[in-house]
């Protein structure tokens, strides 16, 4: 763990006391998750849960400043990349996007009307949760609705 993730790591626990309870897909993931909320203007319950969701795939990872505008606090709705992913790593994406927007955002209204019956299509319940993220999803989702998954 380098010397800044460690930094951040400390920082986080000190407000938020259940991540020794947070499971990480690896240890890339964990890094990456710490390292965004030291990179994001804010750390409130929708940008841990992004965080932590877009950090399960290693392409999201790899292209995070593609899909999040870290200066400009804000998910890039003109990225190709989020509009073109798919399988797991689409999913991931978009399971992020939902729990910063709470459902609904810029992304998923733009477009013509095929592309958005499409990312309609691959947004539902079932078509997130039918990948190997789902237990990781479940953890994003107690970050952003602490109150209720206690």
């Amino acid at each position: 763990m380098s010397e800044n993730t460690a930094r951040c790591a400390l920082q986080f626990e000190e407000v938020y006391d259940d991540t020794l309870d947070m499971i990480f897909i690896d240890e890339e993931h964990k890094d990456f998750f710490l390292l965004s909320l030291g990179r994001m203007k804010n750390v409130d319950e929708r940008h841990l849960a992004f965080a932590y969701c877009l950090g399960i795939s290693e392409r999201a990872r790899e292209r995070a400043d593609q899909i999040y505008d870290f200066e400009g606090d804000r998910i890039r709705s003109d990225s190709s990349f989020v509009r073109e992913s798919t399988g797991a790593c689409g999913k991931a994406i978009r399971m992020a996007i939902h729990l910063y927007y709470d459902g609904i955002s810029e992304i998923t209204i733009e477009g013509n009307p095929d592309e958005r019956k499409r990312n309609d299509r691959l947004c539902t319940v079932a078509e997130l949760f039918c990948c190997v993220y789902a237990k990781f999803f479940w953890e994003a989702i107690k970050l952003r609705y602490p109150g209720f998954c206690r």
